[in-house]
């Protein structure tokens, strides 16, 4: 969904562990050139929260298939438990793949060079 910052996770896991623990997180996106000559990033602050609406999650994880196979490494499906052979639409079919969203954001920081 537009203007919606969504995460995958397997099920398992450290990160699920944090998740349930604390869900505050620090995001930073950020982009620059090999000497940092020029760059550019932006820190959001906010929560994690897990994606359960029956429209909304599926519609995420077409996102993230769409974005997979534009840009990604197929090296993502095997760390999901899907088999080197697998295409992308596999991972939307896995039941252990949570999608989380950031939420609730408190704090934004941007910089860019000149």
């Amino acid at each position: 969904m537009k203007g919606i910052l969504y995460f995958h996770f397997t099920n398992y896991g450290k990160k699920m562990r944090m998740l349930k623990a604390n869900s505050r997180v620090c995001v930073e996106i950020e982009s620059d050139s090999p000497d940092l000559s020029e760059y550019k990033f932006v820190v959001l602050v906010g929560e994690l929260q897990r994606v359960t609406d029956e429209k909304e999650k599926p519609q995420a994880i077409k996102g993230l298939v769409n974005e997979g196979e534009k840009r990604l490494s197929r090296n993502i499906l095997v760390a999901n438990g899907l088999s080197k052979s697998e295409e992308w639409p596999s991972l939307g079919k896995e039941k252990t793949l949570v999608m989380v969203k950031l939420a609730n954001i408190v704090e934004r920081i941007g910089l860019r060079s000149s």
